[in-house]
């Protein structure tokens, strides 16, 4: 009852194969890229994003999914990762075994539900004004107006 959308840059047609391969072909869905404009609709429309960074200081898809309450499974190389409650409004994974029970969670409505609202609060949180309003505060400056 889980199904895939690879979106980005990348091998299309080379990730189709590997579906195809491991029998699952029907529940991935390759969309390549989609343009800005669509993607909180993509983010809104799906229960987590699964980003599984070997290296990634600090990846705008995690905050954006996040600020459209999508949950997000990403690991700790991930800068993003700092943002993360594991279990609230998301999951750090460090191995295929620890995504497995992540996505297992996400298969009962209460989890998914609680997981996106926590997301779209941590989302709220990276608004830019906000940033702007805590680098200020933190050099002892008046808030901006």
């Amino acid at each position: 009852d889980v199904t895939l959308t690879v979106a980005g840059r990348g091998p299309a047609a080379r990730y189709q194969r590997l579906a195809r391969r491991l029998g699952v072909a029907a529940r991935v869905q390759v969309a390549g890229v989609i343009p800005a404009a669509r993607m909180p609709d993509l983010y809104r429309a799906h229960d987590v994003l699964l980003h599984p960074a070997y290296y990634d200081p600090c990846p705008r898809v995690v905050a954006e999914a996040l600020a459209c309450g999508c949950a997000v499974i990403t690991t700790p190389e991930c800068g993003a990762s700092e943002w993360l409650r594991p279990g609230g409004n998301g999951w750090i994974i460090s191995d295929d075994d620890a995504m497995a029970h992540a996505i297992g969670l996400l298969r009962h409505p209460d989890t998914r539900a609680a997981a996106a609202a926590a997301a779209a609060e941590t989302g709220a949180t990276l608004d830019f004004g906000a940033h702007v309003q805590r680098v200020l505060s933190w050099l002892g400056e008046p808030a901006a107006s």
